[in-house]
């Protein structure tokens, strides 16, 4: 294990950790990944995925490095790592804890902030507006709250319910359109809703906060469970011109998968697996499925089919046409001879409708291995 942190005691750090895994054979041994979550003495952390040479999606090897950067304002001292997940090309996982080998990782930062954004009381309001969107109107729904922070907020989010569905959430900031006003101490974010959103009262249930020293807090409307910090959730209504409520659609009667080895004269275990499906959505249009494949041991492998016209907001053609494709995965040298299964499908539109289908005692194939 080699750590080093780089970086003046007032400046942010670069972090770079490089371990070494114990094999016998360093030409067949190794591995793809090794991922951990390395934790302050306060509870912040920070997500670090080592790879060999330091490249994602490298081959397998004994020698695997990455890093990540810290903030000057993160906690001082020193940072430990959780659990490490270490991972092969097969799917094959070993779980250590810290106290399984030698770490030191220490941090110089006199300026640091271990105070959790604070939410400003009765300050959360929803409003909506239209905006032109890829060439169409779409409405918005932004929610606003204060803030009082140390330093600097990096994320903000929102989640949001809507009365046709009892336990629908949509989610807003983080990945979504989110900005922090620190003129004046100002979360925003925003809902896109397109059309075929659903229609009724959007609730704001929950917001979420993290400054950029890591520190994370969060609120919870309407919370009967502390009524010292219950707060009535602010609600907007929304009226959109063709809600989608229905999940995609898959033919079953048409889904084909078929398995072949890279090297039939001498099966290693790497193998072409090919699904074949059709799918329709009735509005807003399929945009991901979701596939596990179980292995004869009984792990689930899971992989993701995006359809080429996911990012456009708007589907292009009409979506209630049956549509096939064709996914391609090769798995591993390794992978475990025998008798796999499809053990489940599920499909997802843009309106976040999803459906989900069982087929672990249906659709298998075999996959070749000396």
């Amino acid at each position: 294990m080699d750590i080093r942190v780089t970086g003046a005691a007032e400046e942010d750090k670069t972090v770079r950790i490089e371990v070494e895994l114990h094999a016998l054979d360093k030409v067949l041994e190794g591995a793809t990944e090794v991922y951990m979550r390395i934790f302050s003495e306060v509870g912040t952390y920070k997500d670090v995925s080592l790879h060999p040479n330091g490249v994602f999606r490298g081959r397998p090897a004994t020698v695997l490095s990455g890093g990540f950067t810290l903030s000057k304002f993160a906690k001082a001292g020193y940072w430990f790592p959780g659990q490490v997940q270490i991972r092969d090309p097969a799917g094959n996982e070993r779980f250590e804890r810290g106290g399984d080998f030698g770490w030191s990782l220490y941090v110089n930062n006199p300026l640091e902030d271990v105070t959790p954004p604070r939410y400003v009381r009765n300050s959360a309001s929803l409003k909506k507006y239209t905006r032109q969107l890829e060439g169409r109107e779409v409405q918005i729904i932004e929610g606003t709250w204060e803030v009082e922070e140390d330093t600097s907020i990096v994320d903000c989010a929102m989640n949001l319910t809507v009365d046709v569905r009892d336990t629908y959430s949509f989610r807003a900031g983080l990945d979504f359109p989110y900005e922090f006003d620190p003129q004046v101490s100002l979360c925003r974010a925003w809902l896109i809703a397109p059309d075929y959103i659903p229609s009724g009262v959007y609730t704001l249930v929950h917001i979420d906060m993290r400054d950029v020293a890591g520190n994370f807090s969060s609120f919870q409307f309407g919370d009967t469970s502390e009524p010292s910090t219950y707060e009535t959730p602010p609600t907007i209504e929304l009226i959109t011109g063709d809600p989608d409520l229905e999940a995609p659609q898959v033919d079953l009667n048409t889904i084909r998968i078929s398995a072949e080895p890279t090297n039939p004269s001498a099966p290693n275990g790497e193998t072409r697996v090919t699904l074949s499906f059709s799918v329709r959505d009735n509005i807003s249009g399929f945009v991901l499925a979701s596939a596990d494949l179980r292995d004869p041991q009984g792990i689930d492998h899971q992989f993701y089919v995006y359809a080429p016209d996911r990012s456009n907001r708007f589907p292009p053609g009409d979506p209630s046409e049956w549509t096939t494709y064709d996914w391609t995965i090769i798995l591993p040298e390794g992978s475990a001879p025998g008798t796999w299964g499809l053990a489940q499908m599920t499909v997802r539109d843009r309106a976040r409708n999803f459906r989900q289908y069982d087929f672990a005692e249906i659709i298998h194939f075999d996959v070749e291995s000396d």
